[in-house]
């Protein structure tokens, strides 16, 4: 989950101030060779990724990239014994993925679940999909999205191609699916109890109202992923059949790898 992958720039420069250029030097170099050359990486990614992200920022006129900690996130005590930290999607990574993800667009309707400032919601915007809504539970992300959906600047090689985007102030359990065909987003949003929740009453509405849905969930390819434990789930149910799908390459907008797993229920 997010919440253990919070260090960022903030972070690196607030030691330079400290500690100045040998100070920082000294932690990112220890006299283990190993470790000196793992946090180089770590950092090189880390500056790489951040500074891709801002100037996606900045190209389209929105802000989606900073950071925000469970403990700045509002909302129930129930849904924030949930939350987790907020931070920005690849749009490599979800563009990867919708094009192997092969759907007739134009048939179904694109929910990202824990949706953030609106990321995902405005790179699923380039392709022609019914209608696309973002599910947040905190205010202050939500509003966010609202405003970034209403100041983003498509560009003439990535046009919008989706009538209506929208984000709704809710809690992922709260939500409903569409009636029509759905194509079901998780970027890691939340913990694994929640998780589980949401899942099972996807299910649950399947089985009472069968229709096409596709579920794709990905995660930063790290040891707390919970791309297994979801796949593991959803291979459980009946009905439902696995996508393959091609490892997703490590791109520069990328903090981490990303793994993703998919499954449809086709009716």
């Amino acid at each position: 989950m997010k919440d253990d992958r919070t260090v960022g720039l903030k972070g690196f420069y607030d030691r330079l101030a400290r500690k100045g250029v040998r100070g920082v030097f000294a932690y990112v170099a220890p006299s283990n060779l190993e470790a000196t050359w793992r946090r180089l990486g770590y950092y090189l990614s880390l500056t790489s990724s951040t500074t891709v992200n801002r100037w996606w920022d900045w190209l389209h006129g929105v802000e989606t990239c900073s950071g925000v900690a469970t403990n700045e996130l509002s909302g129930s005590d129930e849904a924030l014994k949930f939350a987790v930290f907020y931070a920005p999607s690849a749009a490599s990574a979800l563009r990867f993925m919708l094009e192997c993800i092969r759907v007739p667009y134009e048939n179904f309707e694109f929910v990202d679940y824990g949706s953030g400032k609106g990321k995902i919601l405005l790179i699923a915007g380039e392709y022609p999909f019914k209608k696309i809504t973002g599910v947040e539970f905190d205010r202050a992300l939500h509003d966010r999205a609202v405003q970034n959906l209403k100041d983003y600047k498509w560009r003439s090689s990535r046009p919008r191609k989706c009538p209506v985007i929208e984000s709704v102030h809710l809690d992922a359990k709260d939500y409903r699916l569409p009636e029509g065909s759905s194509f079901l987003i998780f970027y890691s949003p939340f913990c694994s109890d929640l998780l589980c929740e949401v899942l099972e009453g996807i299910r649950l509405d399947l089985k009472t109202n069968p229709r096409d849905t596709v579920i794709c969930f990905f995660d930063d390819a790290v040891e707390v992923s919970q791309v297994p434990k979801v796949a593991a789930i959803l291979s459980s149910w009946d009905g439902w059949e696995v996508v393959q799908m091609p490892d997703i390459p490590k791109r520069m907008d990328m903090f981490y790898p990303a793994e993703a797993v998919v499954y449809r229920f086709a009716v």
